[in-house]
């Protein structure tokens, strides 16, 4: 699913990500972006607020999944694991 590494930015103003760092891939096609959230800070949870923007989710295993709450045109999730985001 994911291509080479584009470029790695933290993303913590862009998307009010705490402790979280984020990787940019392009898919080899180079058709679709992909965010790789990794929100690990120890062994605590981190939640994330990620606007809804045509977003399709991946967990670390590629299966699809809906986040569990919504709130204001946010995604809000909290996880320890890396998220993949897919903004097409």
């Amino acid at each position: 699913m994911l291509g080479d590494t584009y470029f790695k930015q933290d993303l913590s103003n862009a998307f009010n990500i705490h402790n979280g760092k984020a990787l940019y891939f392009l898919t080899p096609d180079g058709s679709k972006a992909v965010w790789a959230f990794f929100l690990y800070h120890g062994t605590t949870p981190q939640t994330i607020r990620i606007p809804i923007l045509n977003l399709t989710f991946y967990d670390i295993s590629g299966t699809t999944f809906t986040p569990a709450s919504y709130n204001s045109g946010y995604i809000l999730t909290v996880t320890t694991s890396p998220i993949y985001a897919v903004r097409y």
